[in-house]
């Protein structure tokens, strides 16, 4: 550590970094105390003061997934029909409105050339609907149509709200059952890809 005097003790002291200065009790030597050790407190209260923004380090929580809607069930089954809900109900006619009605009137509407048949059916008969190749069946007309408890009727024998009960078939094949209302084409016709079958009226017996 330095070299010694003749008490044995050192005259010169050299401290960790190398510098050397006289020891205490001897001449030119200065007033010497070790340094102090830097204070901790600030530094403690550093730390303190900077956990909570680091005691969350690492991955962030995984946000939880949003509901899921869930899909609406798929309809299966036949498409609904115009003899749905309670249309095919037994019908019942007083017989002196049934005698005063002999045959509908039909529109076809061909959708590719634009072009239009009219048709007239007997009651109870059948008919090609012209190069439409379809053909119809008029199985009941009712002119003013209503539907109860009691099942389907005509509430007058005048035309007010006239609806026909016709098969429609194809090649043989039965395309459909079902009403054709007059007053509603939109809802109640016929429909295939190129030919539409519409009720204009009926036809009375006289």
């Amino acid at each position: 550590m330095g070299r010694e005097r003749g008490n044995g003790k050192p005259d010169i002291l050299t401290d960790t970094s190398g510098t050397t200065f006289p020891a205490a009790g001897t001449a030119g030597a200065p007033l010497y105390s070790p340094p102090e050790k830097p204070a901790m407190r600030p530094l403690l209260a550093l730390v303190v003061a900077a956990a909570p923004l680091f005691g969350g380090c690492g991955s962030p929580p995984a946000a939880p997934h949003p509901a899921t809607a869930a899909a609406p069930p798929t309809q299966t089954g036949p498409a609904p029909s115009a003899t749905a809900g309670g249309l095919d109900s037994e019908i019942t006619v007083a017989p002196e409105i049934a005698r005063a009605w002999r045959a509908v009137r039909l529109r076809v509407v061909d959708a590719e050339s634009g072009g239009e048949q009219l048709f007239e059916v007997a009651l109870g008969g059948a008919e090609l609907l012209g190069e439409s190749g379809l053909v119809i069946s008029v199985e009941a007309f009712i002119p003013d149509f209503v539907m109860s408890e009691r099942g389907i009727g005509s509430r007058s024998a005048e035309p007010h709200n006239p609806a026909a009960r016709v098969v429609i078939s194809e090649g043989g094949v039965e395309g459909f059952r079902g009403w054709l209302f007059a007053a509603m084409p939109e809802n109640f016709s016929y429909e295939n890809p190129r030919y539409r079958v519409l009720l204009i009226e009926g036809v009375p017996a006289s």
